[in-house]
């Protein structure tokens, strides 16, 4: 999308800035009727995808036969909401179908079980969590602290994903996240 075009679509968000980022942080919040036909909106904008193999590579998600192929011991999938809504907006019908239908399709297409949850954009409150509990084992959180002593354990915090080897360790023994 050329910078006029995105730059007109920051503006029907309602936003000043037209970076990316700030697009989607926009796109995020805004009710789900509106999200739904601001995605519509910016289909149209965008044009014909044509991604070419080395994008494919870089940004496709895997397949489920990937997810499948994954060694279980090594590796545990968790449910993150089946349209990444931010589940302290939703009402409580749609909040329940966001998470229960995350982990019944995560199961279906993986056949094994589901028990972990992550909140999408880090977004919970005590509805969601007790939503939450309803259907995973534990969740966690955006924020970055190491793990207490008595965690909650649908309030995890967590260790963000590091880049190398030296940036785990430091992450790893960082005391106060």
């Amino acid at each position: 999308m050329q910078d006029d075009a995105k730059r007109g679509f920051a503006a029907e968000l309602g936003i000043q800035r037209f970076d990316t980022e700030s697009i989607v942080q926009r796109l995020k919040y805004l009710p789900h009727a509106e999200r739904k036909v601001f995605e519509i909106r910016l289909r149209t904008l965008s044009g014909p995808l044509s991604p070419s193999a080395a994008e494919r590579l870089a940004y496709d998600l895997m397949s489920w036969e990937d997810l499948k192929a994954l060694d279980p011991t090594l590796i545990s999938i968790g449910g993150h909401s089946c349209n990444h809504e931010i589940l302290t907006r939703l009402d409580p019908e749609h909040l329940e179908r966001e998470v229960a239908e995350c982990k019944s399709r995560l199961e279906r297409e993986i056949d094994a079980p589901v028990t972990q949850f992550c909140y999408p954009d880090g977004a919970y409150n005590a509805q969601v969590a007790e939503c939450v509990g309803r259907h995973f084992e534990l969740a966690v959180t955006t924020e970055k602290h190491c793990v207490p002593r008595n965690p909650s354990p649908l309030q995890l915090p967590r260790i963000a994903t590091a880049e190398t080897l030296a940036d785990l360790a430091w992450r790893v023994h960082w005391p106060n996240g």
